[in-house]
């Protein structure tokens, strides 16, 4: 099956990632982790800088259970890998809030908003860390500004409307449901 097509894959391109991927999965599905994790380290043994080897190992990490620190790692070098890929940088602040962690989330979501000011994930993730941490009036400018970027979405609408509500100002979170709302 799809374990045979991948390997012919790799013989006649053994660095093709999308086959190893699908072998990790399969790998995976196999209740083969360590298979998962070797074949990812063995490409990034070749090539130290391949993004999607990085952001799949560390995913693969964090669903085994994985360090913490190491995961951290792993992003933070995908990240410098291609400074312009949203995945990674969203990922980082993900792995960051799920520890608990609201200075790393803070400081990753930062640099994923400045390094990518137009992109509207990189945004809300900021906003999402702001309201974490219980910044609500910065999470609001957030949650604006993915307004101004997403002007046919709903959702920073319903976003800034829960920011409104934390900060105990129903008439504007009333409008800006109003406004989702209204898209929709």
């Amino acid at each position: 099956g799809a374990r045979k097509n991948f390997d012919a894959a790799l013989a006649l391109a053994p660095d093709y990632f999308p086959a190893i991927d699908g072998l990790a999965a399969v790998d995976m599905f196999e209740r083969k982790p360590e298979a998962a994790r070797k074949r990812f380290t063995d490409l990034l043994a070749r090539q130290p800088k391949h993004a999607g080897a990085l952001l799949a190992l560390a995913n693969l990490l964090t669903a085994t259970g994985g360090d913490h620190a190491q995961t951290v790692a792993l992003l933070t070098r995908a990240v410098a890998a291609q400074p312009t890929a949203v995945a990674p940088r969203l990922r980082l602040v993900d792995v960051h809030l799920r520890a608990k962690n609201l200075a790393g989330a803070l400081a990753a979501a930062q640099d994923a908003a400045a390094a990518l000011p137009q992109n509207a994930d990189a945004r809300e993730a900021l906003g999402r860390v702001q309201l974490a941490r219980g910044a609500v009036d910065q999470a609001i400018v957030e949650f604006r500004q993915l307004a101004s970027l997403q002007p046919q979405s709903p959702r920073p609408h319903v976003l800034l409307a829960q920011a409104q509500s934390a900060a105990k100002d129903k008439r504007s979170a009333t409008d800006s449901l109003r406004k989702a709302l209204a898209i929709q």
